[in-house]
C-alpha cells in the first residue's frame, strides 16, 4: 500500500489544545432561552397547524383523562370518548438536563404571563438516571414513574410544575409514588390528541 505523504515535517507539527466554545454555558445562555422561547411561543399555532382548519381531522378525545390515569388497572375505569374535529397536533421540547427543563419553564412562564394570548398548555416530566456515573456508558433502566431518585432541587421544581399542570387542568397530583404514576399518565393521556 502507498501512503501520500502531505507534508515534509510531520516531525515538527506541535500538538496544541484548540480552543472550543463552552456548549453548556452557550445553550444555557439566558438570551438564548429567551430567543427560543420567543419564537416557539410566536410559532406554535404556524408549526403545529392549530390554526389550519383545512387541516382538520375527526378524533375521539378521552373525556375521562384523570379517572383514566388514576386507575391502578385499565379495566378498572371506562374511558369515555367524545368524538371531535381537531386541527393540529402538540408537541414536545426536550432539553439536555433538568436545569435547562427549570430555565426554559420559568422563561415559558414569564412570556405567556406577559403576553397571555399565546399560552400554551405546559407539563414537565423529566428522567433522572444518572447518566454519567457508569464507566462502561451504558444507562441505567429508568423507570419514569418513580421520583425517589430525585434531588431535593429537581423534586422541588417538578412538584413546582405539577402545582402549576394541577391549576391548569383541576387535577391534584405530587410527586408521592402514588400520585406521580398519576400525573405520568394524565400527561401521556392528554398528549394522544
Amino acid at each position: 500500500m502507498d501512503y501520500i505523504k502531505t507534508m515534509d515535517k510531520e516531525e515538527d507539527i506541535e500538538d496544541v489544545k484548540v480552543w472550543d466554545i463552552d456548549r453548556e454555558k452557550a445553550y444555557m445562555s439566558p438570551k438564548r432561552i429567551s430567543l427560543v422561547t420567543s419564537y416557539i411561543l410566536d410559532h406554535f399555532d404556524q408549526k403545529t397547524y392549530r390554526r389550519a382548519f383545512e387541516r382538520t381531522y375527526s378524533y375521539s378525545v378521552l373525556m375521562n383523562v384523570s379517572e383514566v390515569a388514576d386507575a391502578k388497572r385499565r379495566e378498572q375505569v371506562q374511558e369515555i370518548k367524545q368524538k371531535q374535529r381537531i386541527s393540529g397536533f402538540n408537541s414536545i421540547f426536550a432539553v439536555s438536563s433538568v436545569q435547562a427543563a427549570k430555565l426554559y419553564y420559568e422563561e415559558f412562564m414569564k412570556q405567556m404571563t406577559a403576553s397571555p394570548e399565546k399560552a400554551l398548555k405546559i407539563a414537565v416530566i423529566y428522567s433522572y438516571g444518572a447518566n454519567e456515573e457508569d464507566p462502561d456508558g451504558i444507562l441505567d433502566e429508568e423507570n419514569p414513574e418513580d421520583t425517589s431518585a430525585l434531588d431535593s432541587t429537581a423534586r422541588d421544581f417538578l412538584e413546582r410544575a405539577i402545582s402549576d399542570y394541577n391549576r391548569q387542568f383541576n387535577t391534584n397530583y405530587d410527586t408521592s409514588i402514588d400520585k406521580f404514576q398519576s400525573y405520568y399518565k394524565d400527561v401521556s393521556l392528554r398528549n394522544k390528541a
